[in-house]
């Protein structure tokens, strides 16, 4: 009981302070509004997704890009200070990741090329 009465009396204060709003504030309610819900029936599931709409939909997303660069360049600054060869080595795992797939296409695509090219020179289809 006694542990209910301090959480209330917590709650209370912050309320008192401001830091807790009793309502949401008016960006969060214009993004409630002028947001669209579909509903997809999947087999037995039902899965609910949210669209922003507007002629400005997706400019929330910028929003938080640009709020979110200088927590990144602060992680990749502790992470540097940590670490620099393991950062270094981590960057050039992740630039061979992006490059790999289409390095491989592109070989697979000339391999293709020269093997239809045999089998064309002798007859073979």
């Amino acid at each position: 009981m006694s542990k209910t009465l301090e959480l209330a009396e917590a709650k209370q204060a912050l309320l008192d302070d401001g830091d807790l709003k009793k309502e949401p504030t008016d960006k969060l309610l214009d993004y409630a509004n002028n947001v669209q819900i579909k509903d997809y029936h999947l087999g037995v599931w039902h899965i609910k997704v949210a669209f922003p709409r507007g002629p400005f939909a997706g400019m929330h997303y910028l929003e938080n890009i640009r709020t979110s660069i200088p927590l990144i360049r602060r992680l990749t600054m502790d992470i540097w200070a940590l670490s620099p060869s393991l950062f270094i080595l981590y960057l050039f795992c992740q630039f061979w990741e992006g490059i790999e797939e289409a390095l491989l296409m592109q070989i697979t695509g000339t391999l293709l090329r020269k093997v239809r090219k045999y089998r064309l020179q002798r007859g073979l289809y």
